[in-house]
């Protein structure tokens, strides 16, 4: 994550309190979609997940990562509620709705469950598409 990625006057407070709930963010406490979002604790990048795409309209990344079975849904969308809203993306439609918008972008995230992991896929695509 770079600071130029926060726009804005949320940037100092994004970067706090992502400090202070979770201590220094470290490369490996990142996943590498949208310039860097925050793993939620517990949670480990598949192997061989990541993909990323330029096109004439803008970069399509995706990345899927895993969680135990022990969390669920809502704890995985509130985490990423909160830590998104933080870098400047905003909720598209309902509030348990898994899109946000930033910029030209949109990320969607979708969970599903087999008996041990949640399975957390990111998808970014330019806005509109």
């Amino acid at each position: 994550m770079t600071l130029s990625n926060l726009k804005g006057p949320i940037w100092g407070l994004a970067l706090g309190l992502m400090v202070s709930f979770t201590g220094p963010l470290a490369a490996d406490d990142m996943l590498p979609i949208a310039d860097g979002i925050p793993r939620m604790g517990g949670m480990t990048m598949r192997a061989d997940s990541f993909s990323s795409f330029d096109t004439a309209s803008g970069r399509i990344e995706t990345v899927e990562a895993e969680i135990s079975a022990d969390r669920d849904r809502q704890q995985v969308m509130e985490f990423y509620r909160n830590a998104l809203t933080a870098l400047g993306w905003r909720q598209a439609g309902a509030e348990n709705a898994a899109a946000f918008l930033r910029d030209s972008e949109a990320l969607l995230i979708t969970i599903s469950r087999t008996r041990e992991v949640l399975v957390v896929r990111f998808d970014l695509r330019p806005a509109g598409r």
